[in-house]
């Protein structure tokens, strides 16, 4: 048994990712994961973490109120069983918007949402 963090990057050392999109929890969204798919010619997509308040912050701000200039991407499903109806949305900014060309944390992201 060991710690999930560093499982990732040995995981994705093991598999061929070049050209295939990685999908993350939480946990796992840390530099070297991201590092380690992107050596390997892979895409990965990870969560915003909870403590990184001011990029979530500034992430939802600008999702929520997006300049009419922003090349914004969005998908919305909706789901009906069970009883129920269960709506689902999506939305994304390229790394050409002023948000994205800041970020320090993951400078090869393209996409943020």
């Amino acid at each position: 048994k060991s710690n999930g963090i560093p499982a990732l990057p040995e995981l994705v050392e093991l598999l061929d990712v070049k050209a295939r999109a990685v999908t993350a929890d939480a946990m796992r969204a840390q530099r070297g994961s991201a590092a380690a798919m992107v050596a390997r010619g892979g895409d990965h997509a990870l969560r915003l973490k909870r403590n990184q308040d001011s990029l979530r912050e500034d992430v939802a701000e600008y999702l929520d109120n997006p300049p009419k200039s922003a090349e914004l991407l969005s998908r919305q499903q909706l789901d009906k069983g069970h009883g129920r109806v269960e709506k689902r949305a999506a939305w994304a900014v390229a790394r050409t918007h002023r948000l994205l060309a800041t970020m320090k944390t993951n400078p090869k992201a393209e996409f943020v949402g």
